[in-house]
């Protein structure tokens, strides 16, 4: 269902990967619901949850990386509290979109040590 899934690639590690044209910015259907399209961002709360319950560790991967300026800031702002919350769970996150390499560390918002 709209184009996101989740693979159990080995005993404890999953893979989701999300649909991250629902954060384009030139998604004008973003204009109608920018919180969370499609119910994508409570699905990946729910197998997270479950990663997280039954001990597994996760990779993300998608397209448009969450914070760029082409992904919408509702939306970026959003997963990023999603990904707080799962920091001990979430152990890679793998976007393209920027056709260039980069690395993008990702800082907790109340403690950046």
């Amino acid at each position: 269902r709209g184009g996101y899934y989740v693979v159990k690639v080995r005993e404890h590690l999953k893979v989701i990967s999300l649909q991250t044209n629902f954060c384009n910015t030139d998604n004008y259907w973003l204009l109608i619901n920018s919180t969370d399209p499609a119910g994508q961002l409570q699905w990946l709360v729910e197998q997270l949850l479950q990663a997280e319950r039954d001990g597994d560790k996760v990779h993300i991967i998608g397209h448009i990386a969450p914070g760029l300026h082409s992904c919408n800031p509702v939306w970026s702002s959003n997963y990023h509290l999603i990904v707080n919350r799962f920091e001990s769970t979430i152990v890679g996150q793998f976007f393209g979109h920027t056709h260039h390499d980069s690395v993008e560390i990702h800082y907790d918002d109340k403690n950046v040590s």
